[in-house]
């Protein structure tokens, strides 16, 4: 069988076997030799091939051999991530443009800002939605049941569908559908909502008397909360008696660890389940005071 050279690539071929995922294959297939290659970029690739079951990378004088199904998963992996729980907010205020309907689904922004900065003490730290390089806000709308979203993540998978179903079907055993990091994050905000609505339907009494309350340190991208047993009202305001606790929102290499979304399912899950409650950002400040891990 002759190799396929890069040129040769038809468009779904193009997305799965990029230079990106095949170095990020070979870094986690051959931890061992991460070292060796740690300075080698993307860019640093002068040619790929596909030869039967194998992706053939030329880097310099050396050939690098990795099987397809391994991009392929990787592929796939990247593309199925699921962004932290406050990365994204349903903003029912959007109006649908054109002919996407459905959920408005906004990437929030925590950075600085002058006029939010003034109202910090009024209002807590309120994110902004985030914008692209031409000032466009990244709002997409999602057709959950369709498993369609607006974003040109998802329309450039199911451009080239019939492409990425070849390819998924012929090397793994991935059933292969049109995805995007907006859906899964949607799919885990609704079961995390739908476990918080069944752990509500259990008690009965307005007074939680355990409770989870938690915040989100953006500056430092890790997610703090504090559980008790025997929570105290006053004021409307929550006063649990246990020292914050922190887990990483984000890797060492910037995406999206979990922990947020394992913090609360296991909040929820428990017998009976936690009251899960988003502190008050006007006094997270004075509580971080005392953060302890």
């Amino acid at each position: 069988m002759e190799p396929i050279t890069e040129a040769l690539l038809n468009e779904g071929q193009k997305m799965i076997y990029g230079r990106r995922r095949i170095l990020d294959t070979f870094h986690k297939r051959y931890p061992d030799h991460s070292k060796t290659f740690e300075s080698i970029q993307a860019t640093d690739i002068a040619s790929i091939s596909l030869e039967g079951d194998l992706v053939n990378c030329q880097i310099e004088d050396t050939n690098i051999f990795l099987s397809r199904k391994e991009v392929i998963e990787n592929f796939w992996q990247h593309r199925t991530r699921t962004p932290s729980f406050f990365d994204y907010k349903i903003w029912s205020q959007a109006i649908p443009k054109g002919s996407w309907q459905g959920t408005p689904v906004a990437a929030l922004d925590y950075g600085p800002s002058s006029t939010r900065d003034a109202l910090e003490p009024i209002l807590g730290r309120v994110p902004r939605i985030s914008t692209d390089r031409d000032g466009v806000q990244r709002i997409y709308f999602l057709m959950h049941h369709d498993k369609m979203c607006s974003c040109d993540s998802w329309s450039q998978m199911n451009d080239n569908r019939l492409e990425l179903e070849s390819e998924f079907e012929q090397f793994t055993d991935i059933k292969f559908t049109p995805i995007c990091k907006h859906l899964q994050w949607y799919e885990s905000s609704l079961a995390l909502k739908t476990l918080s609505f069944y752990a509500k339907e259990q008690s009965t009494d307005s007074f939680h008397p355990r409770i989870c309350v938690y915040h989100f340190d953006h500056r430092r991208g890790n997610l703090l909360y504090r559980i008790t047993n025997d929570g105290l009202k006053a004021k409307a305001q929550w006063l649990p008696v246990s020292g914050w606790k922190e887990r990483p929102v984000y890797g060492t290499d910037g995406l999206p660890t979990g922990e947020c979304w394992k913090m609360m399912t296991d909040a929820l899950s428990q017998d009976p389940p936690y009251h899960l409650t988003q502190y008050s950002q006007t006094v997270a400040g004075l509580m971080n005071m005392n953060r302890s891990k």
